[in-house]
């Protein structure tokens, strides 16, 4: 589940932050669709994952919900160039408590969709399961150009914990798992302009509920030379302007990667009234470093200009933050977050992640653990708990959650 969904709503454990994000998560680089188009066969392959996750909530009974999904990939060259990409989810949710059930149906999907391509069935009041397509998209390829057209991800930032300037659909903050980052609808135009310089362009569709669909537009230019690459984003949505620089420096300090982003939003119509201040500024600076041999080490500190500092405004914070434009990164106006990731050994590997509000006292740790127990099943287990604050600070309030699940691929 992601982690602005559970900011959302008071209580919910943020044990949930990592343990359903299988659900909905995905890997964002581009890299990930960088493969020549050498072999021409059709693709088909797939992802079943289960688990059950026990979740304990301040003032609250524990509860228990088992979650689930099977996705269905596909690939079907078109032509010398051209390929079309499909992958259909069918998702399973159950839980033992009525409001937690409420709380993880009801969470926001991606904004920048205009077809329906789900089907929700739901049996009483704890129990459903959903079809979707997730992504269904056709890609066209040339010398030194991409065209998409459909649902497709979309990867907008250098953070890796936060991202500041992704304002399609990104990753939770808490998300430890990054499978499959939720698809956009649109069209997207990349191209390289020079050797160093590559160009693109998107429109996406969105709807809005009592006023039909809206385009968006971004344009994004990426310079890359031999110390790292640049990025400027410029962006035009219902209701704000948008403009977003980032550097990726490479081995910059004592052998890491330093990278940082900034990204600010003139609010206009609605979100306009909700807020004193109109912009809304976001910020990440961070670094990833090899530590030991197969150990990642990432460090960020994150600032939102719109954030809060007291516990007393966190639930009018929520409320406008529903109605705003903008992807829910917390509370907290300040916050560091460390995460590290270490392969064990060709069966077992090992994810951790530790984040604080430095406003309020409040952190969370969470961890996962997966281990391969033949090629294609993967066990695993998860947990994330509350550390320090005050027991309305951001994450105290939020609970502890410890999941069992695996993890099948065909």
């Amino acid at each position: 589940m992601p982690f602005e969904v559970v900011l959302r709503r008071h209580g919910l454990g943020a044990g949930l932050v990592l343990l359903l994000a299988g659900q909905v998560a995905a890997q964002a680089d581009d890299a990930l669709f960088a493969d020549e188009l050498g072999g021409r066969e059709a693709r088909l392959g797939g992802v079943l994952k289960l688990g059950s996750t026990l979740v304990d909530e301040p003032e609250r009974e524990r509860a228990y919900l088992s979650s689930g999904f099977a996705r269905l990939e596909y690939e079907q060259p078109l032509g010398p160039s051209g390929k079309l990409i499909a992958h259909g989810q069918l998702d399973l949710l159950a839980a033992s408590d009525r409001r937690l059930y409420q709380a993880m149906r009801d969470q926001p999907g991606p904004v920048d969709r205009s077809l329906t391509l789900h089907k929700r069935l739901e049996h009483g009041h704890q129990h459903q399961w959903r079809a979707s397509l997730d992504w269904l998209y056709y890609q066209h390829d040339w010398e030194g150009g991409r065209l998409t057209l459909g649902r497709q991800p979309v990867s907008l930032t250098q953070g890796r914990i936060w991202s500041p300037a992704d304002l399609l659909a990104p990753f939770a903050p808490g998300d430890l798992e990054r499978l499959y980052k939720p698809g956009v609808d649109g069209v997207r135009l990349a191209w390289s302009a020079t050797a160093d310089l590559s160009l693109t362009s998107m429109v996406t569709s969105a709807k809005v509920q009592g006023e039909g669909s809206h385009a968006n537009f971004l344009q994004q230019a990426d310079w890359a030379d031999e110390r790292g690459k640049t990025t400027l984003l410029l962006s035009y949505r219902d209701g704000q302007r948008s403009v977003a620089l980032s550097r990726q420096h490479n081995n910059l300090l004592a052998g890491a990667d330093v990278y940082g982003e900034l990204a600010a939003s003139r609010l206009e119509a609605r979100s306009a009234q909700l807020w004193r201040d109109r912009t809304a500024v976001r910020a990440v600076v961070g670094l990833n470093r090899k530590v030991a041999e197969n150990t990642l080490l990432t460090l960020e500190y994150f600032y939102q200009s719109l954030g809060v500092t007291e516990p007393a405004d966190y639930a009018a914070f929520e409320q406008r933050a529903a109605q705003t434009d903008l992807p829910a990164m917390g509370l907290g106006r300040h916050k560091l977050g460390v995460a590290l990731s270490r392969q064990v050994s060709t069966l077992l590997s090992l994810e951790g992640q530790w984040q604080a509000n430095l406003n309020d006292g409040s952190g969370a740790v969470s961890g996962l653990l997966k281990y391969s127990l033949q090629k294609d099943l993967e066990l695993r287990a998860a947990f994330s708990l509350a550390l320090g604050g005050k027991r309305d600070s951001e994450y105290r309030r939020l609970g502890n959650a410890w999941q069992l699940g695996m993890f099948y691929y065909w």
